[in-house]
């Protein structure tokens, strides 16, 4: 079923495609988006302080692998929209300056790990907030990243924090961007609303 995808089928016959896509990774590490996933890490930090911590691991270890593989894909997936965004606001930028902010816009709106507060880690690791408050507090940094980007384009203010300033004639394009993300972003939470009730 897989394989009826196009980039499935590229990606298994065509060396090319195979060696875009390791080389894609690694720049991926150099910005570091191939963080910790926020459940893997509770999971783990539980373990290790566990009684049973082996037994867990070598139990939790392979679904850990298998979340954090689809992890990395959904960031993949993110960060090459987000270049593709960022090269029609900005079109003079150079390949590495487009994977850059890619990078920064995909660690502030995607939860990471790695970017969680060590108190929050602390707290969760010894008991004293929920064990999976650290996912919660993800969660808040991720939107509150999110709608002050919406914002910014909205303002076609976004680029600024890099030192970049949008052309006159793309400021409406990057207004569409904002628009279009708050609308998303809307009918996500709408939906989630309608889910709940």
């Amino acid at each position: 079923a897989l394989s009826d995808f196009g980039i499935v089928r590229d990606l298994t016959t065509n060396p090319e495609s195979k060696k875009k896509l390791l080389d894609d990774m690694r720049t991926m590490e150099k910005y570091g988006l191939k963080g910790s996933s926020i459940i893997e890490s509770d999971f783990r930090a539980t373990f290790d302080k566990g009684l049973f911590s082996n037994l867990a691991g070598k139990a939790i270890n392979p679904f850990g692998k298998l979340y954090s593989s689809t992890d990395t894909m959904g960031r993949y997936v993110g960060w090459k929209a987000q270049q593709e965004t960022i090269k029609k606001l900005f079109p003079d930028l150079k390949k590495d300056q487009v994977e850059r902010i890619g990078a920064l816009v995909i660690n502030d709106v995607y939860p990471n790990y790695d970017k969680l507060s060590n108190t929050v880690r602390w707290a969760t690791k010894w008991g004293i907030m929920p064990q999976f408050a650290s996912f919660t507090a993800e969660f808040m940094r991720n939107q509150y990243n999110q709608g002050r980007i919406i914002n910014q384009m909205m303002r076609g203010t976004f680029g600024q924090e890099f030192g970049l300033k949008v052309s006159p004639e793309r400021v409406k394009l990057m207004q569409a961007e904002g628009r279009r993300r708050f609308a998303a972003l809307a009918a996500t939470y709408g939906a989630a609303y309608g889910i709940a009730e």
